[in-house]
């Protein structure tokens, strides 16, 4: 991928979520570190994916997600854990929204309108679930139970949603890191 870089559209929660993680996490007895958790800094919520894209297009790109501006800002409630699996029987561990999804489902429209065509030809589109993914199972274990992971309770966590960022997904030594390439207000 030379001069390209993995792209995404989505919400930085970091900072909204870094109190109930924890105790989330200590619902999973997790010895053999099976789960490969996301750092706290790097929660979010993604509303596009579009994957390896050439530098050139990016500035393109920032250009046209100005127009998400003109949506109405809004509030998500976070109250549910759950998971779904992916990719030869992995699971993804995830919180839910609840309050929240139809703005969300409707944001995420409307940016995926706009970056449909940057999209890197090797994604493939899926249907938009909006959750927050906390943690990744590395490897399947038919005795891993996450019973008292999916009946978690937590208070609701309300989060007010007044930005959209692109983001830049980068791998290090310390795993993988985002950064932000710029941030869209909403109304």
């Amino acid at each position: 991928m030379i001069n390209k870089h993995r792209i995404f559209v989505g919400l930085d929660l970091s900072g909204y979520l870094l109190n109930t993680i924890p105790m989330i996490r200590s619902t999973i007895a997790d010895k053999k570190q099976f789960i490969n958790w996301v750092s706290g800094r790097n929660l979010h919520l993604t509303l596009s994916f579009l994957g390896g894209i050439e530098l050139e297009k990016i500035t393109v790109l920032k250009e046209k997600l100005s127009k998400i501006s003109k949506d109405q800002s809004f509030e998500i409630t976070v109250n549910d854990t759950g998971s779904f699996s992916y990719k030869e029987n992995r699971k993804v561990l995830w919180l839910g929204i609840d309050k929240g999804r139809t703005e969300l489902v409707n944001i995420q429209s409307n940016i995926e309108s706009i970056t449909s065509s940057f999209k890197d030809t090797d994604i493939i589109e899926e249907e938009f679930i909006p959750h927050i993914t906390i943690g990744r199972i590395k490897s399947s274990s038919k005795n891993f139970d996450l019973s008292t992971f999916s009946n978690a309770v937590y208070s609701d966590i309300k989060i007010p949603i007044k930005k959209v960022y692109l983001f830049k997904s980068q791998m290090s030594e310390k795993g993988v890191e985002y950064s932000i390439i710029s941030e869209y207000s909403l109304k």
